[in-house]
């Protein structure tokens, strides 16, 4: 098994060169995802104004008030089901990405091929994984956005205590979803290296975390040192290029425009690039310290003492005499004519091999 930068060498370009492609098929059905729920959320407005225009004068409050209603649950309805769109197409590059890194891991290999095959055959097991990954998230989340949502309540009340009081909270519930986090960390990887379903990866990730949680939290703190450059590099690129649009919003020039598009290409050539480095350390820290807890491996026989352990007999019967030795005398299932000229043979015979010769000793 080759270490993390003996992998990254061997097959880290070519890795990136197909994450890059699966980012940009990604991010072009996300970009004509939105263009079409733009559209329909376009017409699905038009035709509820059509609708309340042609309500006579007398019922006017009340069709505002039901389309209020109607409007407020169809947007609702309309952003769950575009938020499920879009983990559906995340899904498709997550699994091709995460069975690409465990291929390498696993079996040394990495091939175009083997992204895609990944990406359609496990495309609904990932999107189910998302969708109970943030369930079984739900206890963390919803106080965390209540705390976020009371920050900014005492933000608009002017009152600092309940601000501070609110911002503790959130960084409390951060590190409880962090740490909650890095039990679920090897849940996909689980489920494409052992062809496991959703739930059960998701019970044996938490269920190996636990086991050993060190070791999940050293690989937690390798993939925040490992993504910290990238991060630094973006937030120079981001401080250079709009610093100066905070001294003066109305001084847009070509340097804004140079920077913006050097930041776009910089995060489109290196994102790729981070996904291979979390994808490889993660099923490589898998294969390394968690597999063992979730494909127990055939115990080994415990070594024995040479000078004790005892030489068994190769044939338990030897002390018996052989059945092929030829028995002496009259047999008793042979007429006695034929037994007198077997007599009679062994007598005259002066074979020294023959036990029934007088001569034989």
């Amino acid at each position: 098994m080759g270490t993390f930068f003996s992998l990254l060498r061997k097959h880290g370009l070519k890795m990136w060169g197909i994450h890059l492609l699966g980012f940009l098929i990604m991010m072009a059905a996300l970009f004509v995802m939105e263009i079409i729920f733009y559209f329909v959320g376009l017409v699905a407005f038009l035709a509820m104004g059509i609708g309340v225009s042609v309500v006579s004068a007398d019922n006017l409050d009340q069709a505002f008030t039901s389309a209020t209603v109607g409007m407020i649950l169809l947007v609702a309805l309309f952003v769950i089901f575009i938020y499920l769109v879009s983990f559906l197409i995340q899904s498709f590059h997550t699994a091709g990405s995460i069975g690409l890194a465990t291929e390498a891991v696993l079996d040394d290999s990495t091939s175009l091929n083997s992204y895609f095959r990944s990406a359609t055959r496990y495309l609904w097991k990932m999107f189910l994984l998302s969708i109970l990954a943030a369930v079984v998230s739900l206890p963390i989340l919803i106080p965390w956005g209540v705390v976020d949502f009371g920050m900014a309540f005492a933000s608009e009340l002017d009152n600092t205590l309940l601000f501070f009081l609110c911002a503790a909270l959130w960084l409390l519930l951060l590190v409880a979803m962090i740490l909650f986090g890095s039990l679920l960390l090897y849940a996909p990887y689980i489920m494409i290296a052992e062809n496991m379903g959703p739930w059960q990866s998701i019970r044996h990730s938490i269920r190996a975390a636990r086991k050993s949680y060190g070791k999940a939290f050293v690989t937690l703190l390798l993939l925040i040192a490992a993504v910290t450059p990238f991060i630094i590099v973006y937030a120079v690129l981001a401080g250079v290029t709009f610093y100066p649009l905070f001294l003066d919003p109305d001084n847009v020039g070509v340097g804004t425009f140079l920077g913006l598009s050097l930041l776009i290409l910089v995060f489109l050539l290196t994102f790729p690039l981070i996904q291979v480095i979390i994808n490889l350390i993660i099923s490589l820290r898998y294969k390394q310290h968690m597999r063992q807890w979730v494909v127990p491996e055939d115990p080994e026989p415990a070594p024995t003492d040479p000078h004790s352990q005892e030489i068994p007999d190769p044939d338990p019967y030897s002390y018996r005499e052989p059945l092929s030795q030829p028995i002496h005398g009259p047999d008793p299932f042979l007429p006695p004519e034929e037994n007198r000229q077997d007599l009679d043979h062994s007598r005259n015979s002066t074979d020294p091999e023959d036990p029934g010769d007088p001569y034989h000793r």
